[in-house]
């Protein structure tokens, strides 16, 4: 079973903010207070992008990446993907802030996500990692993470 998600990960409020303007933006819930908006293909489409992956990655485009900066001008972000099947394969993460980018891109086997939550103040608490304390492991996709926040805000 695979493991393939990719978005956005900030406080609530910072996403609210930031992706009002953006019809295919949704918020999925995360713990802490913490929030993950889907990299889907409507979003990007919506962006604008039309390019290629950026750097390290599989998923962000230019377009999503000056969304994540446009939107850590509010506080914080972290974008950030999975990519493992039969548990080979890797992540990858980078954080802006002010609009600058703070950390990455990295992408590694194991920690890149991780090291990205640090910057944003993801408490570990009592679970394995920062990635599970915010309950990023929920969802295996990046759809199913849109639907879940669809119906999710269809109910508040």
């Amino acid at each position: 079973m695979g493991h393939s998600i990719a978005g956005f990960v900030a406080r609530k409020e910072v996403l609210r903010e930031g992706t009002r303007h953006l019809r295919h933006a949704v918020i999925a819930s995360l713990e802490q207070g913490f929030g993950f908006v889907p990299a889907t293909d409507a979003l990007d489409d919506e962006l604008g992008a039309g390019d290629g992956p950026h750097g390290e990655f599989w998923r962000l485009t230019a377009g999503l990446a000056r969304l994540g900066a446009e939107l850590s001008r509010r506080g914080p972000v972290a974008y950030v993907e999975t990519d493992y099947f039969g548990g080979s394969g890797d992540q990858a993460a980078m954080v802006w802030e002010d609009g600058e980018v703070l950390s990455g891109p990295s992408k590694t086997r194991m920690g890149a996500i991780n090291h990205a939550l640090l910057h944003l103040g993801v408490e570990k608490g009592g679970a394995d990692d920062r990635f599970d304390a915010l309950g990023l492991g929920r969802h295996r996709h990046t759809d199913d993470w849109a639907e879940a926040a669809l119906a999710e805000n269809s109910h508040t």
